[in-house]
């Protein structure tokens, strides 16, 4: 009879020790969590890039943003077709890069591609923005040139 008794005495014990050991795996679990989630901010951007072509048109007199908004109109579907396929060669880049077995000459060509296309985009948006600029003042073009 006095084992069972030792027994029951021994019961609260370990059961407490039991929750200790299970408050603190969670605890430690949390803090391990905690800080191998940290993702560091992001660095500050540069200066030219909050000061954008983009952000400097914000500040153009609203005839201005229309009469520059209008220009570009007839551009938009050119542009946005770039930009759709654009999309599908970064796309082909993730899959080349998750294909099993991998090939390095495909990566390239995938990467190739996505190049090609950036330049199509870029030479597009150049463009439309050359013929765009044409119909805002002097004023607002040295607005938007910047410092």
């Amino acid at each position: 009879m006095s084992e069972v008794s030792e027994t029951r005495q021994r019961s609260p014990l370990l059961l407490a020790l039991a929750v200790s050991l299970a408050l603190n795996c969670l605890g430690a679990g949390y803090l391990i969590g905690h800080h191998a989630a940290f993702v560091p901010s992001p660095p500050p951007m540069a200066p030219a890039a909050v000061n954008s072509l983009g952000e400097r048109l914000k500040h153009l007199p609203l005839d201005e943003r229309r009469r520059f908004q209008r220009a570009m109109q007839p551009d938009r579907p050119a542009i946005r077709q770039a930009r759709e396929e654009l999309a599908v060669a970064r796309s082909r880049i993730a899959q080349v890069m998750a294909a099993e077995p991998y090939d390095p000459g495909q990566m390239r060509q995938a990467f190739a591609d996505a190049r090609a296309k950036a330049e199509v985009l870029r030479e597009r948006v150049q463009v439309a923005m050359a013929r765009a600029l044409a119909v805002l003042s002097a004023d607002s073009r040295r607005q938007l040139a910047g410092p």
